[in-house]
């Protein structure tokens, strides 16, 4: 029966993290994810200032032109009309997972991490797990890095997710126009927003927001493409329940722990996660070295992402006056306009600023009238 110090479950940002900081350490881990990889995974793939310095800082790869694309040219909109055009100020990065998870996991390896892909787990137990070939490995630790459907955190709290409060996401590949400015609609769903993600060869359009408050989220999705001048009727639409703000407070327990999606680390607002899961990952590898009793992790761990649960509660405070539909007219005026919030919002996603900033800016943009 073999046996790994931590095994880490999903080999997405949060899993690849951990194994590389514990592989770059000399701990002993094991990678093991159900997907061979290269493999493919929907998101929105957008990769934020902050998020490049994270990936810096965790696996030291610089940015790859051939992973990543950018853009300093993002539009702000509510249904269609411009709030405000924010121009050489910010980059944003763009990415396929496809290549951008693959690009991760290679870096673990050669920093010494161990892998088992292609086969799923049919079991956890206490110190053990099962894998559908009928393989039982046993662990001392164990990190669940296995997205929103989480099988790990469906051990530890009964269920994978809240389904009152999970979020859901539509979107479509389309080909690439000449010129395509980043758009982010935040009218696009309720408590929710549209994108469009110009790419290296096709641009990612998609709807996504609270899945209990979007019935008609198909429709969503085919009035903003209609509005992007595409046809909903050429394109192949793919799914998947997005964490939206709904963190696990205690993200683990014992000696098991969640992050990323599986702990709904995912920003609030613009649902981006891949930040999130590459610092959650790191912080829970550390959790494993800073203490000598396997017993303690989840414990320590809580420490270690205390500051990622803050700029969630921050946020969570912010989309009430974003996503409510009786304070549309209030997010008009102050996002709109001189950009003062909205260069700040944009400033957030670059790791300038944090979320607890935008609280002065926007007492000087009500001051400013």
């Amino acid at each position: 029966m073999p046996h790994t110090t931590v095994l880490i479950i999903g080999a997405g940002p949060a899993g690849t993290a951990a194994a590389a900081t514990l592989a770059g350490n000399s701990v002993d881990c094991l990678l093991v994810d159900k997907a061979d990889f290269p493999r493919e995974k929907l998101c929105g793939g957008l990769i934020t200032g902050r998020c490049l310095k994270l990936i810096k800082n965790v696996f030291d790869l610089d940015y790859d032109p051939e992973i990543l694309g950018s853009s300093r040219d993002i539009n702000l909109t509510l249904n269609g009309e411009t709030l405000s055009r924010i121009v050489d100020h910010t980059t944003l990065h763009f990415t396929m997972r496809h290549d951008f998870d693959h690009w991760l996991l290679n870096r673990a390896i050669a920093l010494g991490a161990k892998t088992q892909l292609g086969v799923a787990i049919k079991e956890i137990d206490e110190n053990a797990v099962t894998l559908n070939d009928g393989t039982i490995i046993t662990f001392d630790i164990l990190i669940g890095c296995d997205g929103v459907n989480s099988i790990v955190a469906k051990y530890l709290y009964g269920q994978s997710f809240n389904p009152k409060t999970i979020g859901f996401g539509l979107e479509v590949e389309a080909p690439l126009p000449k010129i395509q400015p980043v758009e982010i609609d935040f009218g696009g769903a309720d408590w929710g927003y549209a994108w469009a993600f110009p790419k290296h060869k096709s641009v990612t359009i998609g709807v996504g927001g609270i899945h209990a408050k979007n019935p008609d989220m198909k429709q969503r999705l085919n009035d903003f493409l209609t509005g992007q001048g595409i046809d909903p009727a050429t394109c192949k639409v793919k799914g998947q329940y997005i964490p939206f703000g709904d963190y696990r407070r205690a993200p683990g327990r014992g000696h098991i722990v969640v992050c990323g999606d599986a702990a709904g680390m995912v920003d609030p607002i613009t649902g981006e996660g891949i930040g999130y899961a590459i610092q959650s990952g790191a912080a829970a590898a550390r959790s494993v070295m800073k203490q000598g009793q396997f017993h303690q992790a989840a414990v320590i761990y809580q420490n270690e992402v205390a500051l990622i649960h803050n700029d969630l509660k921050r946020a969570k405070f912010w989309r009430y006056l974003i996503f409510p539909k009786m304070m549309k007219p209030v997010f008009k005026r102050f996002f709109g306009g001189t950009g003062t919030l909205s260069r700040g919002f944009m400033d957030v996603m670059d790791g300038t600023r944090d979320y607890g900033d935008l609280a002065g800016l926007f007492w000087k943009r009500i001051l400013r009238k």
